[in-house]
């Protein structure tokens, strides 16, 4: 093999590497390019994510609050439920008294 030859040989491989190296760096543009996008899907993902989180937070504060109102309102309920029923026995007793009486006087 002459220098001709090497040299050719040389060349061809220049040319090879150059090609290799070109798609090579094509692939590294597209690549970035995919990760900048993949960055940018992952912040707003990120950013609905942080915003679900808020709302899930608010969502347990108020059913707490309900859960406690609705506690309130059955104690307050069952106290009053019971007053209501003694006012009516009180009012039956009246009544079973006026009955006697009314039996009494005829």
């Amino acid at each position: 093999m002459n220098i001709d030859e090497r040299l050719e040989k040389l060349a061809e491989r220049h040319e090879a590497l150059t090609r290799d190296l070109e798609i090579t760096a094509a692939m590294q543009r597209t690549s970035t390019e995919r990760d900048e996008a993949f960055t940018h899907r992952l912040e707003a993902f990120t950013q609905r994510d942080e915003a679900f989180t808020q709302r899930q937070e608010a969502l347990a504060r108020r059913h707490e609050a309900l859960a406690q109102t609705v506690e309130l309102m059955q104690r307050d309920f069952h106290e009053r439920f019971g007053q209501v029923t003694h006012t009516f026995e009180i009012a039956l007793d009246s009544i079973k008294r006026l009955e006697n009486i009314a039996l009494a006087h005829e």
